[in-house]
C-alpha cells in the first residue's frame, strides 16, 4: 500500500470513528437508528400542569380534538392526600388521571416501564420513526433549560415531571422536547435527557417510563357522556373517605390538626419558611391550575355541562366555586405565615398563625364535603 492510500485509509477511519464508538456508553443510539429524527411542523402549547401539558401537545400533534381541562376533569385528577415529615408534602391530585382519561376518552394510551436502558431508547426511537411524539417521565432537576443551563439544585429533584419529545439529533447529541411552562420547543442534551430519565431521587423515580397515544382513527368522536360520567366516578372514589383512613376527606378532616401541630413534625424552626411557602405553592404554583387542580376540573364540568342533557352539573359546578374559594384561603394563609414566621419567636404567636390557617382549613372541609355530595348525586344519577 503506498503512501497515497495509506493517508487516504487514516482519513476514512477517522471520519468513521466517532460513528463506530457512538453507541459506546450512550444507551440512546440504537440499532438501525437514523442520525436526526425530527418530527415535522411541531406546534407547542403552553399548559397549566406539566403531566396534562405533555398529553395535550402529544395528542393535539395527531389531532386529537381535546384540551387540557378535558384531560385533567376527564382523568378524574382532583383528590387529596397530606404527608407529615420534617418537610410535609400536600398533593391535590391522584396518580390515574391519564388512564382514566384515556378510558373515558376511548383514546388508546401505552405506558411502558422498560427494563433496560437500552429498551428505553429502543422503544421512543421506534415510535418517533412512526412519527408519534413520546411523554417522557423524568427528574425535573436534570434539565438544564429550567435552570439556565446548569442542573438544578438538589430539593428540585422530582420524578413524575413530564415532557414530550418530539426529535432527536444525535449528531449534535440534542434532543427537541416541550414542557409546561414554555410555549416553544426546547432543546436539550441527550446524556442530560437520559440523565433526567434514569435519575433515582426518592421523591417519585421516574423509572424510564415513556408512553403515547396511537394516530387519531379518521372516524374518532370524542363521546361526552361516558368521558364526563367515567370522571365522575373517579372523583367519587378519590374523594371518599377510605375504610384504611388514608387519603381524600380522611386526609382533609384531619389536615386542621396537622397544621395547629406542624412543629411536632416539622421540627426544623429554620425551615418553616419554606415549608408554608411549599404548601402555598403545592395549592396555587406548581402545576396545579390554581386552586388544587379545582379550577381546571370546574371549567371541564362548565364545558362538558353544554354537550350533556342533565342539569346535575349546575350543583357540582357551584360546590366547585366554593371549593376554590376555600382553597384559595387556605394558600393564602400559608403564604402569609410564610413571610412571618421567621420574626415571630414565641411558640403562642405562632400557634397563633396556625390557628388562623387551620380554621380555614375547616371551611375547606365542609366545602369539600358539599362537593363530594354533589358528585355522588350525578355518580349515582349514571348507574
Amino acid at each position: 500500500m503506498n503512501k497515497r492510500n495509506i493517508k487516504f485509509t487514516r482519513r476514512v477511519l477517522v471520519m468513521m470513528l466517532p460513528l463506530i464508538c457512538s453507541g459506546c456508553g450512550k444507551p440512546w443510539v440504537v440499532q438501525k437508528s437514523p442520525a436526526k429524527i425530527i418530527l415535522p411542523n411541531v406546534q407547542v402549547k403552553r399548559g397549566d400542569h406539566c403531566e396534562s401539558a405533555a398529553m395535550l401537545n402529544a395528542m393535539r400533534y395527531l389531532g386529537y380534538p381535546v384540551n387540557e381541562t378535558m384531560i385533567v376533569g376527564g382523568g378524574g385528577a382532583l383528590g387529596f392526600d397530606y404527608q407529615k415529615g420534617i418537610f410535609p408534602f400536600l398533593g391535590a391530585r391522584s396518580q390515574n388521571m391519564r388512564e382514566v382519561f384515556a378510558g373515558g376518552s376511548s383514546i388508546k394510551w401505552h405506558a411502558v416501564k422498560p427494563a433496560t436502558p437500552e429498551e428505553s431508547w429502543e422503544g421512543v426511537v421506534e415510535l418517533l420513526q412512526r412519527g408519534i411524539p413520546v411523554v417522557l417521565r423524568v427528574d425535573m432537576r436534570y434539565l438544564p433549560y429550567r435552570y439556565g443551563g446548569k442542573y438544578g439544585p438538589s430539593y428540585m429533584s422530582f420524578g413524575w415531571h413530564m415532557i414530550t419529545l418530539f426529535g432527536m439529533d444525535l449528531e449534535k447529541g440534542m434532543a427537541y422536547v416541550s414542557d409546561r411552562e414554555y410555549d416553544t420547543i426546547q432543546a436539550i442534551r441527550l446524556q442530560d435527557l437520559d440523565k433526567a430519565r434514569a435519575s433515582k431521587t426518592k421523591v417519585f423515580p421516574p423509572c424510564r417510563e415513556f408512553s403515547w397515544v396511537e394516530p387519531m382513527p379518521q372516524n374518532y368522536k370524542l363521546n361526552w357522556d361516558k368521558l364526563t360520567r367515567n370522571a365522575v366516578h373517579q372523583l367519587v372514589q378519590n374523594l371518599e373517605p377510605s375504610s384504611s383512613g388514608l387519603g381524600g376527606l380522611n386526609d382533609l378532616k384531619a389536615l386542621p390538626d396537622n397544621i395547629r401541630r406542624i412543629e411536632t413534625y416539622a421540627t426544623n424552626r429554620w425551615l418553616l419558611p419554606a415549608i408554608f411557602s411549599s404548601l402555598h405553592g403545592y395549592i396555587e404554583d406548581f402545576g396545579t391550575g390554581g386552586a388544587a387542580f379545582r379550577i381546571m376540573v370546574r371549567d371541564f364540568f362548565e364545558e362538558a355541562s353544554g354537550s350533556l342533557t342533565t342539569t346535575d352539573f349546575e350543583a357540582a359546578i357551584t360546590a366547585l366555586n366554593e371549593s376554590i374559594t376555600a382553597w384559595h384561603g387556605l394558600s393564602g394563609e400559608f403564604e402569609t405565615i410564610s413571610k412571618q414566621i421567621k420574626n415571630v419567636q414565641t411558640k403562642s404567636a405562632r400557634d397563633a398563625l396556625y390557628n388562623k390557617a387551620a380554621e380555614q382549613a375547616e371551611i375547606l372541609y365542609k366545602k369539600e364535603s358539599s362537593l363530594l355530595m354533589a358528585l355522588k348525586k350525578i355518580d349515582k344519577s349514571q348507574e
